[in-house]
């Protein structure tokens, strides 16, 4: 239990640090947790060139041609952590370079705490694309599945005039196509 003195020297102590008093002060503490820039929130770092990041982030979409919010997001995924890996890859030859012989137990423990980043980065890639390839199959499956389900639909051979509102007309090759899958069907015919 603390005493009256040291409660009282306490509230002293606390009165004399208050943080940074200056703007460029605070914004100086606002990053004294990124030292590295591997497990930040953004994968982008201000001493990094906001263009080629762009560029980059590109490539991956324009690549993975997302089709929809969910497979983005995945691509986004793999786009970032490829940047963070290359960033430690800059880290580790930079490490390396001081070092080369890794004779200092500082270079050791860098180079080893270095290499778990790595391995996080490297199964965070591959879990985002193990998810974007299982998303894509989904998608590919269900997409099979109706166009299987539009083509194996009977086909009226009258008009149903009992619809209401106007009807879409068929493309020609596509009403030839299933006009001739509806006769091949008819007729027990194993060829169209």
């Amino acid at each position: 239990m603390t005493s009256t003195r040291q409660q009282e020297a306490n509230a002293q102590n606390a009165q004399k640090s208050t943080g940074p008093a200056t703007a460029a002060g605070r914004a100086r503490s606002a990053k004294n947790a990124i030292s590295h820039g591997l497990t930040s929130g953004s994968a982008l770092l201000e001493s990094e060139d906001a263009e080629e990041y762009s560029r980059h982030v590109r490539s991956y979409i324009d690549n993975h041609g997302p089709q929809n919010q969910q497979q983005a997001f995945f691509v986004t995924q793999l786009a970032e952590a490829a940047w963070r890996l290359r960033r430690a890859r800059r880290f580790e030859n930079a490490i390396l370079d001081a070092d080369p012989t890794m004779s200092n137990d500082e270079t050791l423990n860098k180079i080893c705490k270095l290499n778990r980043y790595e391995a996080s980065i490297e199964r965070s890639y591959y879990r985002a694309y193990r998810e974007l390839e299982r998303l894509r199959a989904l998608y590919q499956k269900a997409e099979i599945a109706a166009m299987e389900e539009y083509i194996m639909a009977p086909i009226s051979r009258s008009t149903n005039r009992t619809q209401s509102g106007p009807q879409m007309p068929l493309d020609p090759g596509l009403r030839d196509l299933l006009g001739r899958c509806q006769t091949a069907l008819d007729t027990g015919a194993e060829a169209i």
